[in-house]
């Protein structure tokens, strides 16, 4: 991935606020872009 590419984003679905939150820190300390949702609706 060059320099001026655009970090990969990450949809994570998840109902439980901590594991939420804990993923999300693990998305973004891989270098991703994280988009949450609570549920698959709100992915949708």
């Amino acid at each position: 991935m060059a320099i001026s590419d655009p970090a990969p984003i990450v949809l994570i679905v998840e109902d439980e606020m901590v594991l939420r939150m804990r993923a999300v820190d693990i998305v973004e300390d891989a270098g991703f872009v994280p988009v949450e949702a609570v549920n698959a609706d709100e992915a949708i």
